[in-house]
């Protein structure tokens, strides 16, 4: 017999995925771990690994093409299963001979069996490097990518690549060869062309993918999640103390981003229905807690997660964090389990204050803003700087109460300005 490898689920609410890349063919063995394949979301590019060792034998999802999630996208056969050459195990465990079946099996096939069998086909040194969003949003618009440069990796041709071409044929713009060269060696988005194409008249920019997604999930979550918001102050100044004393010595530095993942942990682990998803009629408390961590990729938002971040010592969370924001920066990311609970940090760019907006099905989320010096009233008129920031909780009212939501932060400032 033979045991299917299915389309994971590669983000909350996504039914189907793209099989961008076959890292294996019919035929190859692989190992607990081996990455087998790359799949795309609407969001990112995922690598699917090997679950259990043993033999491919079957690519049912070709390259470029949709499946569904949890349905086959190939087949295998693992070590602990035995197979008669050229026999497949009936539903009965009894060996019998294979007829009709069109999957492909070890062993003597007549010719007509091999045509039609299916296999993984290598890119076609005659076909561009492209990812599939890519060569859908370049069809729409009528765009050679034979004309074009990737900036993705190994330079491949991704969504960014297409809307920049769109941008300047539209305004007249044919890039040279020293923008073709610039562009296969940025890794960020270009966002001043977005501004060019719009100097002389106003002119039409359709969303990417991302940007579609992001659009339809937030319009959701803000008009079917009855959002309430509760700010407060937690003073940093020992903190960020400790923190500098720490780093001297430390092989990885600590960021401010992960000492707010170690507080937000140790109150999620008081206030378990912060760490839920809501449905419609009932909110599901989750076992593990799955750290969401907001990144910006230029042309869109996406949210890696650090899975089980309970479990770990603050060295390794600052190792997860770091890991799972290279991973989204590259255009390629491990499958870890939905979040829980998601921080979105806009403190880098010196934003002391924002309300995020849920990302659902989760139950909260929590924007924080810079780390900014202030004056505070002490003894005999006297006054102290101390080093504050400003944390803003955003709750779904559905689940979550103001009192219970109040404690929640509370707990983190506590936390936090006595860290250690």
């Amino acid at each position: 017999m033979v045991t299917p490898i299915n389309m994971p689920q590669v983000g909350q609410d996504i039914e189907t995925a793209v099989v961008t890349e076959w890292k294996v063919k019919s035929g190859d063995k692989i190992k607990v771990g081996d990455v087998i394949a790359l799949v795309e979301s609407d969001k990112a590019v995922f690598e699917v690994e090997a679950y259990a060792a043993g033999t491919i034998t079957e690519i049912v999802v070709e390259e470029g093409e949709e499946g569904k999630v949890f349905e086959p996208m190939a087949y295998m056969r693992t070590e602990k299963e035995t197979l008669v050459e050229g026999e497949r195990s009936d539903e009965q465990g009894e060996g019998r001979k294979e007829e009709g079946d069109r999957r492909p099996k070890t062993g003597d096939r007549d010719k007509e069996d091999i045509e039609q069998s299916t296999f993984s086909v290598p890119h076609s040194t005659h076909r561009p490097f492209a990812s599939p969003s890519a060569r859908r949003l370049a069809r729409q618009h009528d765009i050679d990518l034979s004309t074009l440069a990737g900036s993705g990796p190994n330079g491949r041709i991704v969504k960014k690549d297409i809307l920049k071409a769109f941008e300047q044929s539209a305004i007249g713009h044919q890039p040279s060869a020293k923008d073709e060269e610039m562009k296969a060696d940025s890794r960020q988005p270009n966002t001043q062309s977005l501004q060019s194409a719009v100097e002389d008249k106003d002119h039409a920019i359709p969303f990417t993918k991302i940007r579609q997604t992001i659009a339809d999930r937030m319009t959701r979550s803000a008009t079917t999640i009855p959002h309430f918001y509760l700010c407060i102050h937690a003073d940093m100044t020992a903190a960020l103390a400790w923190r500098e004393s720490y780093n001297v010595t430390a092989v990885e530095k600590i960021s401010i981003n992960d000492m707010l993942i170690r507080a937000v942990v140790h109150s999620l682990k008081k206030f378990p229905r912060m760490n839920a998803h809501v449905e419609s009629d009932k909110l599901i408390a989750k076992k593990d807690i799955n750290i969401g961590v907001a990144v910006s990729l230029g042309e869109g938002l996406i949210v890696p997660v650090i899975p089980r971040a309970d479990a770990l010592s603050l060295d390794e969370i600052h190792v997860a964090a770091k890991n799972a924001a290279l991973q989204a920066k590259s255009g390629v990311m491990k499958i870890t389990d939905p979040g829980t609970f998601t921080i979105s940090n806009l403190g880098m760019f010196g934003v002391h204050q924002f309300t995020p907006i849920i990302n659902p099905p989760e139950a909260g989320i929590l924007g924080v803003g810079a780390v900014e010096k202030q004056f505070v009233p002490g003894p005999n008129n006297s006054f102290a700087v101390r080093e504050k920031i400003k944390l803003t909780l955003a709750c779904d009212h559905r689940a979550i109460d103001g009192a219970y939501a109040a404690e929640f932060l509370n707990s983190m400032r506590s936390f936090l300005e006595k860290f250690e």
